[in-house]
């Protein structure tokens, strides 16, 4: 057993107590929302949210520097090299929270792509979650990590995480 599948037992326990009263299309979305929620509260207490916010209004002014701006080329670098180092500060300052947030997936998407596909199968003879598009489409996995975008998505905006 691999680091990776060391909460498979759990996860599955829990499934099998939310089976008693959801489909498995549910039970995705549920494992989704609580994954992107996860990742989301990891992201933000790793992350410097002030340092970002700081740095979001600093970027801000210098688009706005570089949109207005009317002048020859040679004024330009020293805008677009404040604005690219901006944007690297932004990457360093979110990488490791970044990375840090997406271990809740590295633990469910093997779980479920091995445990929900199983279960489905059972009940579905075409063994799909959605009845419509493509065959790469019919998986727990593409469900999970559309819900789990959109989800992420709504948190973020909801709580204002930069």
């Amino acid at each position: 057993m691999g680091l990776f599948e060391l909460p498979f037992p759990l996860l599955s326990w829990l499934d099998a107590r939310l089976a008693v009263v959801a489909p498995a299309l549910v039970r995705v979305v549920i494992w989704a929302a609580l994954s992107a929620a996860l990742s989301m509260w990891i992201y933000r207490r790793l992350s410097r949210q002030r340092a970002l916010a700081r740095l979001a209004a600093e970027l801000s002014a210098v688009r706005q520097e570089l949109t207005t701006y009317d002048g020859d080329f040679q004024g330009l670098k020293p805008r677009i090299g404040r604005m690219l180092r901006l944007s690297l500060r932004q990457v360093g300052l979110t990488f490791v929270p970044a990375i840090a947030a997406s271990i809740p997936l590295l633990f469910v998407l093997p779980w479920l792509g091995s445990s929900l596909n199983e279960q489905v199968e059972l009940v579905l003879p075409s063994a799909t979650l959605l009845p419509w598009g493509p065959r790469w489409l019919h998986s727990a996995e593409v469900v999970y990590l559309a819900v789990l975008l959109l989800c992420s998505v709504a948190i973020r905006k909801a709580f204002r995480i930069r």
